[in-house]
């Protein structure tokens, strides 16, 4: 799936910032997509009154019947921030791995 991607990323030279920059920002639109199929998901659980669920106990319950606390939210961010991290990571690697491209003739 990435093999097109980077074919046409690296068309021209990139450097180690639009390497990072591209890889965060693939893995936050992942990240976003992930994050509306779950609530849509959830949001369709908590229709159905005949399911009850609840994730968590105590003070760290993330979500009620499909719908995401504060705290459940700030565990979400906090997970997508650390794959967008992970995301600019790899990418610089593999920039460093394969070298910066080459120019369009």
């Amino acid at each position: 799936i990435g093999a097109p991607v980077l074919r046409r990323m690296l068309r021209r030279p990139m450097g180690y910032g639009r390497a990072a920059f591209s890889g965060g920002l693939i893995a936050a639109l992942m990240s976003l997509a992930s994050i509306a199929i779950g609530r849509f998901l959830g949001w369709v659980e908590s229709m159905d009154d005949s399911r009850r669920s609840q994730w968590g106990g105590g003070e760290y319950i993330q979500s009620v019947d499909g719908i995401l606390t504060p705290y459940g939210w700030l565990i979400v961010a906090q997970n997508s921030l650390t794959f967008i991290g992970i995301g600019a990571a790899i990418a610089i690697i593999i920039r460093a791995g394969i070298g910066p491209g080459k120019a369009l003739q």
